[in-house]
C-alpha cells in the first residue's frame, strides 16, 4: 500500500496504465469520474483548498469512511498502474498483476473528494 499527499494541479488526477494512455475527452458536467480502457481521469478536491490523500493497493481494502466510485476493466500490458498530475507527474505507481487488471476507485465525496483509494487487482476477481 502506498499513500501520497498533494495539491492537485486544477483538480484533476490520472490514473494510467499505458505511456501512452488514452485520455477520456472530457468529464460531463455533475460527474467525478470519465475513463477509457488505459486511463481514468478522476475529478478532486480544489487545490486552493488543501491536500489530496491518494492511496493505491494491490488489495480489496476496507473502509467504511469511502463510497464506491467505480470499476473498470484496465488494458495493464505495459505492467504498471502509475497515479499522474494533468502536469505529468507521476506521484505514485505501482505494477500490475497481469495484462488485463480490475481498478476499483473508492472516493471520500461524490464531488470535490479529499481521498482516493484505488485498488488494483487481478482482472479475474471481478
Amino acid at each position: 500500500m502506498q499513500t501520497v499527499q498533494l495539491r492537485v494541479p486544477n483538480s484533476l488526477l490520472l490514473i494510467t496504465s499505458s505511456a501512452d494512455a488514452d485520455l477520456p475527452e472530457t468529464i460531463g458536467p455533475g460527474a467525478l469520474v470519465s475513463a477509457t480502457a488505459t486511463c481514468i481521469a478522476v475529478g478532486t478536491m480544489a487545490e486552493d483548498d488543501g491536500e489530496v490523500s491518494v492511496t493505491m493497493t494491490d488489495e480489496a481494502a476496507d473502509d467504511d469512511g469511502l463510497s464506491l466510485a467505480g470499476e473498470w476493466l484496465m488494458d495493464t500490458a505495459d505492467g504498471r498502474i502509475a497515479v499522474e498530475t494533468v502536469l505529468g507527474d507521476r506521484v505514485l505507481a505501482s505494477p500490475t498483476p497481469g495484462p488485463r487488471s480490475l481498478v476499483r476507485l473508492w472516493v471520500s465525496d461524490d464531488f470535490e473528494p479529499d481521498r482516493l483509494l484505488i485498488e488494483v487487482l487481478p482482472a479475474q476477481e471481478r
